[in-house]
């Protein structure tokens, strides 16, 4: 079941209302930046996902960071605990 998406860096997501007594699962899908798949499309053999209405990257443009950047915490709780996790 999803239950939030972010966008860009410096977030947190609260699962609270997720959760359920005993084990639960968390999955993280991570996606690219657009301007990687436009790289990524330019590769030789490579099958076009994306499209634009100009190309203004080619094969050899250096590709941007992304992904998951930095480190990534999974913290747990308790309820009404300090908020000093979520900066």
């Amino acid at each position: 079941m999803g239950k939030g998406k972010l966008f860009a860096g410096g977030t947190a997501a609260a699962a609270l209302g997720a959760l359920k007594a005993g084990s639960n699962a968390l999955e993280i899908k991570v996606t690219n930046v657009w301007v990687n798949r436009l790289i990524g499309d330019q590769q030789p053999g490579a099958t076009r996902i994306a499209f634009s209405a100009t190309q203004p990257y080619r094969a050899d443009s250096p590709l941007l960071p992304s992904g998951l950047l930095g480190p990534v915490k999974v913290v747990t709780t308790t309820p009404g605990a300090s908020k000093e996790w979520f900066r």
